[in-house]
């Protein structure tokens, strides 16, 4: 699976980051967390997505070209290149890039959010901020600290409504988007173990989903809601982790793990020639009198 990342026609990558450059070297890196305006604008999402009629074509009887508009049916469009994104309904509710930056500074009761990274990726179909929590490491142990962020992502496409996820994943491209909420584009793919995860996610109360016809206005309380339950699976995670960072193992323990997560795999044993299956093809039946082989190389047969 490739970053994904968009990159203008200028070559300019669309993503920020803070601090840490991410694995694919791509995007602008900072020396600091900055607030939503900035990371908005450094990420190069400042760009609009608007809705747009579609037309079928057609010929009429004097051989001209005709246009009809398909009913409740429009396309979504980055308005600075004209890309179409998506085909959606048309009571479809765009929500802007800027939109999403501002939602996530009103869960925060401080006021001062700032932001791990930002970008788009699939050419702007899909776009994510990823905020730092306050009081956002857990120390497991001595060099080992546990982060809290928390994503929001919004699709333009169509295929994927507004998701809030708190994650400790560093988001920085479509791959981490996708480990930090394994239930993006489950469905349409068809991916059966994402589909689990997906719906284990809902169990859990792990996350918030806000299609594209609500108002975000309305959901703040909602997602202020989840941040306040995942804080506790946060604190209760990090005391399993603490208790677990004190448990030592053999290396008899430790190989016994490995092989039960990833067992090694037995070599084929090669069963006597004379023991073989053999196509009952005319060439085939006279090397097996022979008791030879086709598939068997020279120097053995």
């Amino acid at each position: 699976m490739s970053h994904e990342i968009s990159i203008r026609a200028n070559g300019k990558a669309e993503a920020m980051y803070a601090i840490t450059p991410a694995w694919h070297g791509l995007g602008t890196v900072i020396d600091h967390a900055p607030n939503a305006a900035e990371a908005f604008k450094l990420a190069g999402l400042d760009w609009e997505v608007e809705t747009r009629p579609i037309y079928t074509k057609g010929i009429d009887d004097a051989g001209n070209d005709t246009f009809k508009p398909i009913e409740n049916r429009v396309a979504t469009v980055r308005a600075d290149t004209n890309q179409v994104l998506g085909v959606v309904s048309n009571i479809y509710k765009i929500v802007q890039n800027w939109e999403a930056f501002q939602f996530v500074d009103k869960l925060i009761d401080s006021g001062d959010v700032r932001y791990e990274s930002a970008g788009a990726v699939k050419g702007g179909k899909i776009v994510w901020c990823l905020a730092r929590l306050p009081d956002r490491h857990y120390f497991v142990s001595d060099g080992d600290s546990l982060a809290r962020f928390l994503l929001l992502y919004n699709g333009h496409d169509g295929s994927n409504a507004v998701k809030i996820v708190p994650t400790s994943v560093r988001v920085v491209c479509w791959n981490t988007i996708s480990l930090a909420d394994p239930s993006i584009n489950a469905e349409a793919a068809g991916d059966e173990q994402a589909t689990k995860a997906m719906a284990a996610n809902k169990r859990s109360g792990g996350s918030l989903t806000i299609s594209h016809v609500q108002n975000l206005r309305f959901k703040v309380e909602d997602a202020r809601r989840l941040l306040s339950r995942t804080n506790e699976q946060f604190d209760a995670f990090a005391d399993e982790a603490r208790k677990l960072s004190q448990v030592r193992i053999t290396m008899a323990q430790f190989d016994s793990f490995l092989e039960r997560l990833i067992p090694r795999q037995q070599p084929a044993r090669c069963r006597p020639i004379a023991t073989r299956r053999v196509s009952a093809s005319p060439s085939c039946i006279g090397r097996r009198r022979n008791r030879t082989c086709a598939a068997a190389p020279p120097g053995q047969r």
